[in-house]
């Protein structure tokens, strides 16, 4: 479109945590001379998310986050949210990013690696199993075997999991926008009950139903 039509275009990652949101920004108002209005809009939309900042901070500060996000767009929202829990002081992992879409999403990828996000990634044995949901206990038992491995982690991805740690459900599901400050402010939510909820048993009826046993 900018070679062909001179439009001009944000080379910027999604808008996932504070850093990649003001970076977003930025990035539109810089072609449209509104420098100075983004910049005032940031610095009014960060003052207004203290409190969220705070509880986000206590969530992923000094722990492990597990980060599986296999829907659409599965690798490049994994890649963010990956880079928003290390900017709140957390060290990511990513599960299960499948072969096939790292090859599609390639140029997308190589352009966040550039940028500096290059977090550990961790592929399960179930991950290439096929046949049904019910056959990915494979992958549902791997990646409690992996959370057991830290005494810290916290899960991001879907509800159906139960890797026995506090988990956040950032699917896109939810109905409710994860990217921006709005997002921010939704993924505090969802960390916070998090948090309240983390030490509740989990359903062995329920792992029975979606898993089989």
């Amino acid at each position: 479109m900018e070679e062909r039509f001179g439009i001009p275009y944000a080379r910027t990652g999604q808008p996932y945590g504070l850093k990649a949101t003001e970076e977003w920004l930025m990035g539109i108002a810089g072609p449209l001379g509104l420098e100075k209005q983004a910049r005032e809009m940031i610095r009014q939309e960060k003052g207004e998310l203290s409190g969220e900042i705070d509880i986000l901070k206590r969530f992923f500060d000094g722990k492990t986050a597990l980060v599986e996000i296999t829907e659409f767009p599965g690798p490049i929202r994994a890649l963010s949210l990956a880079r928003m829990a290390e900017e709140f002081g957390a060290h990511p992992i990513i599960i299960n990013i499948h072969p096939y879409t790292i090859k599609e999403r390639m140029p997308s990828i190589k352009f966040l690696l550039k940028q500096g996000q290059n977090p550990d990634v961790i592929l399960t044995k179930g991950l290439f199993s096929l046949g049904t949901f019910h056959s990915s206990w494979q992958t549902e038992a791997e990646l409690e075997m992996i959370a057991d491995q830290y005494n810290n982690a916290v899960y991001l991805g879907s509800p159906l999991r139960q890797p026995g740690t506090p988990q956040v459900n950032l699917t896109t599901i939810t109905g409710y926008p994860h990217y921006g400050y709005r997002g921010l402010k939704n993924i505090s939510r969802l960390v916070q009950s998090s948090l309240e909820h983390a030490s509740r048993p989990r359903s062995k009826l329920f792992r029975r139903v979606l898993y089989g046993g």
